[in-house]
């Protein structure tokens, strides 16, 4: 698990409608790491766990795969400094799912 940094918490509120309250928020929200999702959802141990922890890897999968079968958009990732699973590196503390 990790903390967002305020840029990051700021592209989350613009990209997605249902946390729009966070922008207002004065903490920074923290976000779970691929692995850290599927062991809280191992923890829970319910069907509806399961399912999520299912889509939660197929969700970290498919940009692995966009990239690997496009070389072009890898290596401009890389000079941008951004990961496929973490987004634009800030300097900030390793965390979730990049």
């Amino acid at each position: 698990m990790f903390q967002l940094t305020n840029e990051e918490k700021a592209e989350v509120v613009a990209n997605c409608d249902h946390l729009r309250r966070l922008k207002f928020s004065p903490n920074l929200p923290y976000a779970f790491t691929e692995h850290g999702a599927i062991m809280a959802a191992n923890v829970l141990n319910s069907e509806r766990a399961v399912e999520a922890s299912v889509e939660i890897v197929r969700a970290f999968v498919r940009p692995r795969q966009l990239l690997a079968s496009n070389v072009e958009l890898s290596r401009r990732l890389d000079e941008r400094g951004s990961s496929p699973t973490r987004g634009p590196q800030t300097g900030s503390p390793a965390g979730v799912g990049r």
